[in-house]
């Protein structure tokens, strides 16, 4: 016993020493790139040793602990354009050119070799798959780089002009290596309206720069955090060291910039660090109480079983100083020796625990804490032991030696017990209520430990109440075993002592129980809606690779395989979160529910309007249309415009000839080779033109020239709902469709500004999406109009149908749409989103490989499983988890208390039990009365702490923090009834078999020879 309390002293400040150790390097790992200090220095250089000099501009490596190396980069912005767009005077689209060392070894090569000299270049293989007339071997013209002064110092500035050659392709070797420190470097997005493209860089050797000086550069110094060299011990430090070059670097020079999130990172440590250090002080008090008490009663049962050698020794002569030694020396002898062990004990529980469940690696330190932890408990042992010892070092030898020691109920204990039992509800209250009015407060983890104590202490109480209608009931009965149980229960206050602790102990592991249950249940919930399905693999998008056809091409009958797109619209339009584009086809296959969230199939019926018509492929060079003009009015005809749209491109818009009243076939050469989508007919509106235009045309036909001959392309124009009338933003043009026996007619009229038309309805407009409640702008309800808008000024309407409080992935500040009807309206959508392929849970282990069979390049990314392993080492997870340890340790320990009572306790109760087998009663019938004595005893425990436990993990369950940071995710505080049945279950258990094993230890040493023993 006294080694659990010790123990249980030490266990408190050793684990939360290695819990925060966890958290702080579980901090540092996640959020690398936010640690690490970003040095960025722009220069005018002349040499090499500029460059070098350049470079150490920034702390020497090493100089802060957690820093030891550096990476450095070399930035050059660019126009990179090939010979064919030189001769015509086009610079080509936006680039950088960068030299960073050792990148070669974190790209993975397509086709060619790194460069090794001066002039040569690797460009992404999604540039090269681009239309931009990249391709290996090109030579580019490099222009627009950073200028700078001439060598004199005098006249303009000078405009470098350099050429490289393009020696091989790359693509990115793992989308979060961390060795790229967050950089834009692979940032490929269409220009914002005319403007020219940007491209992923250009990296080059070492040898590309020297040639380009004098040139204006811009040295990036990065210095990577090592977060295993990071120890609590040293934070302070750190951030001291951080904030000195804060201060350094506050007045930079001309564009000169420093910044690192390392503070803030250290400060949400350190939050979780507080939560972790007051729940784990608050788990293990509670076991360290409960051990003490035990301790206490076992001490006390154990000195009371030498209250004969006592009595014996104070007949001998012994004065008051020599009886409590006698009496006291082998109980604080024991507590000595039990120190070191229980130290012990406790240091290796904890090495354990962090093997198994914190970050690999996490050291578990003895510091000054534990110390004062294990001499704390070392004291409070000791006093124990002495408090235990005093009332049967005081009493009279004529006391000692009773065989049954007199029981007077003492009023003023009661009436102590219902205090106690009054201010622990009142405690209770308070500090369900301080959980409740703010945020969730560790403290509230008393809670349980206080309803516990209060319902076992006055249950308990009750309980030879409520045993006392037994004794007149089996007072002249043949129930022998039932009188002496009941009437054995009534007259004990120490096994009442001991079952109020076994009540106590009971209660604190069913909460223990229930509230893991809860909190698992919880982490598996958040899990489930922040990641969205059991798994994402990361796509690096190309646009020869379209990733919903190779998803689809990978699993083709949709069972575990959906592509998404995440994206946050320039501009924000109507949309402030991020939007989620789905396969929605695929959404109640592959992705989670719950937490507030829809139901994936319920989300997808929403998102998909029925009876949609297949988009209109087409692919040609010649596209021809049949209209009739039936009225026009008079003055300017309007122009026949076809609108195509090819994967990852703008709208092109290409005229077919200009309307004449009767029937006419209208031809457009198209560049759709490899494919469009047709997807406008626009009766588009003269430039010069400034009134009213109004008429009414039939379509009848479209056909396009393939395999050198006409043929029919199927475009629904007899089908009501597969076109409709073409959207006018301004309000300047109107169109009214019906299906005719000469074909889809239009009766449009259009004012200045506006060109009237038809519209394929492949994609609904305005869009359906499901919108969480920060997803949109807090105007969008009074907007006439919500739209998302790309890069290239494309706008595509939306239609909240449903405002969910949380969405997968996106949560509470997002917006979810079918991918399909947004990548028909925005062109840049594909090169501008973030692509991945969600895997649901009946996904194969081959996934990702034959994902990119398909021809994704793809690679493992987030799981389900692995947020559910960062969320469990949260502080508030791993407190509530030790909390489980120390209930179930605390409930052994109060078996083995009373196993130990029992037995020291026994003395008196063998020469009661061998009276009665003297005066004939069988050993059977002892037997019975022993085992029932016991079972009424424990089983009131079991009967107290159980519900007693239950209810407080379901009133104190939402006061009590589930994780570190808050959620917008929906929880649920229903304990399940599993866990906590079969733990009463394995207790019960463990109880028949103490009683059992106790009432045949007295049975067997009441032989009637223990009698002889008075003589």
């Amino acid at each position: 016993m006294a080694v659990i309390t010790i123990g249980a002293g030490s266990l408190g400040p050793l684990y939360a020493r290695a819990a925060d150790e966890s958290t702080l390097r579980d901090r540092l790992t996640s959020s690398a790139s936010d640690a690490a200090l970003h040095f960025s220095f722009t220069r005018d250089i002349q040499t090499e040793a500029d460059l070098d000099a350049a470079a150490a501009l920034g702390p020497e490596p090493g100089s802060v602990k957690a820093y030891p190396r550096t990476l450095v980069s070399a930035v050059l912005p660019a126009r990179a354009s090939t010979p064919a767009q030189v001769a015509i005077g086009d610079v080509g689209p936006h680039t950088r050119m960068i030299w960073r060392a050792d990148a070669c070894a974190h790209l993975t090569l397509t086709r060619g070799r790194c460069p090794a000299r001066a002039g040569e270049a690797l460009a992404s293989e999604r540039t090269l798959q681009g239309d931009y007339g990249w391709r290996l071997g090109a030579r580019l013209t490099l222009s627009n780089l950073p200028q700078t002064v001439t060598v004199t110092g005098f006249g303009d500035p000078a405009q470098q002009i350099a050429a490289v050659t393009v020696v091989g392709a790359y693509r990115l070797a793992r989308v979060a290596d961390p060795f790229w420190q967050g950089h834009s470097y692979f940032d490929a997005h269409p220009g914002p309206g005319e403007s020219p493209d940007t491209v992923d860089a250009l990296f080059v050797d070492r040898a590309e720069l020297p040639p380009l000086f004098p040139a204006r550069v811009q040295v990036q110094v990065d210095y990577p955090i090592e977060a295993t060299e990071v120890r609590l011990s040293g934070t302070a430090a750190l951030a001291a060291d951080v904030s000195r070059l804060r201060q350094l670097r506050s007045d930079p020079g001309v564009g000169d910039h420093f910044s690192t999130d390392v503070l803030a990172v250290l400060a949400a440590a350190k939050a979780e660090q507080r939560l972790i250090d007051v729940s784990t002080l608050l788990v293990s008090l509670q076991l360290a109480v409960l051990a003490w008490l035990v301790l206490f009663q076992v001490i006390a049962d154990a000195v009371e079983a030498k209250g004969s050698e006592i009595a014996l020794a104070k007949l001998r002569g012994l004065g008051p100083a020599a009886t409590i030694r006698f009496g006291l020396a082998e109980p604080m002898l024991l507590v000595a020796l039990a120190t070191p062990l229980g130290l012990l004990g406790g240091w290796l529980s904890v090495r354990l625990f962090a093997a198994t469940e914190l970050v690999p690696g996490t050291p578990v330190d003895l510091t000054r804490a534990t110390a004062v932890a294990v001499a704390a408990s070392l004291a409070g042992s000791l006093a124990a032991a002495a408090a235990a010892s005093r009332k049967t070092l005081r009493r009279s030898v004529l006391e000692q030696w009773r065989r049954t020691p007199g029981h007077q109920p003492s009023r003023l204990m009661l009436a102590l017990d219902l205090v106690l039992a009054a201010a622990a509800v009142f405690g209770l209250v308070l500090l369900r209520r301080a959980g409740r009015d703010g945020s969730p407060q560790p403290t509230t983890l008393l809670a349980p430990a206080l309803l516990v104590f209060a319902v076992a202490l006055l249950g308990i109480r009750l309980l030879p109440l409520a045993l006392r209608p037994l004794l007149p009931m089996t007072r002249g009965s043949g129930r022998i075993g039932l009188f002496l149980a009941a009437r054995q229960v009534v007259r004990r206050p120490a096994g009442l002592r001991l079952a109020a602790l076994l009540a106590v102990a009971v209660g604190l592991a069913i909460f223990a129980i229930a509230g893991e249950g809860v909190a698992s249940q919880n982490r598996e919930l958040r899990a489930r809606v922040e990641v969205g399905a059991s798994a994402l693999a990361p796509v690096q998008y190309e646009p020869l690779r379209d990733p919903v056809a190779a998803t689809r091409k990978a699993d083709p009958d949709g069972r575990w395989a959906m592509a998404t797109a995440s994206w946050l619209p320039d501009g924000g339009g109507s949309v402030t979160g991020r939007v989620l584009a789905v396969d929605a086809g695929r959404l109640a296959a592959v992705a989670y529910s719950g937490g507030a969230t829809p139901a994936p199939a319920e989300a997808a019926k929403a998102l998909l309007p029925a009876d949609l018509p297949a988009p209109l492929q087409v692919r040609a060079t010649r596209l021809r249309v049949r209209v009739e003009a039936v009225e026009l009015s008079p003055g300017a005809r309007p122009h026949v415009l076809l609108t195509l749209r090819a994967p990852n491109k703008p709208a092109i818009n290409v005229r077919a000839g200009t309307l004449a009243p009767g029937e006419h076939q209208y031809t457009a050469t198209v560049g759709c080779a490899g494919g469009c989508t047709l997807t406008d007919i626009t009766w588009d509106r003269p430039i010069s033109t400034f009134g009213k235009l109004t008429g009414v045309v039939r379509v009848s036909q479209l056909e396009f020239f393939s395999d050198g001959r006409w043929q029919p392309l199927d475009s629904g124009l007899a089908t009501a709902g597969d076109w409709r009338p073409k959207a006018s933003p301004l309000g300047n043009s109107e169109d009214s469709l019906s299906v005719t026996e000469g074909g889809l007619q239009d009766v449009y009229s259009s004012q200045t500004g506006g060109s009237a038309g038809i519209t394929h309805a492949d994609s609904p407009r305005p869009l359906p999406v499901l919108a969480s409640p920060a997803g949109l702008v807090p105007e969008a309800a009074s907007l006439p109009e919500l739209r998302m808008t790309d890069l290239t000024g494309s706008a595509a309407p939306f239609q909240v149908v449903g405002s969910p409080a949380v969405l997968p992935s996106v949560l509470d500040a997002g917006v979810l749409v079918d991918v399909t009807g947004l990548r028909a309206q925005l062109p840049a959508f594909d090169s501008e989103a973030s692509w991945s392929i969600w895997l649901g849970p009946a996904a194969p282990a081959d996934a990702i490989d034959r994902l990119r069979a398909a021809g994704l390049v793809v690679e493992p990314g987030a799981t389900k499983a692995g947020r559910l392993s960062e969320l469990g080492r949260q502080g508030p997870a791993l407190a509530l988890r030790l909390l489980v340890v120390c209930a179930i340790a605390g409930s052994i320990l109060a078996i083995g208390g009373t196993a130990i009572a029992i037995a020291s306790t026994g003395r008196r109760r063998t020469f009661e039990l061998a009276s009665l087998r003297a005066v004939g009663i069988s050993r059977r019938t002892l037997l019975g009365a022993c085992v029932l004595e016991q079972f009424l005893l424990l089983g009131a425990a079991l009967l107290l702490g159980v519900p007693a436990g239950y209810l407080a993990a379901r009133w104190a369950m939402p006061s009590v923090p589930q994780f570190a940071d808050q959620t917008p995710v929906a929880l649920s505080y229903q304990p399940a009834l599993t866990g906590v049945l079969l733990f009463a279950l394995a207790f019960l258990l463990l109880l028949s078999v103490t009683a059992v094993l106790a009432g045949r230890a007295l049975l067997l040493a009441a032989a009637p020879a223990r009698l002889r023993e008075a003589e």
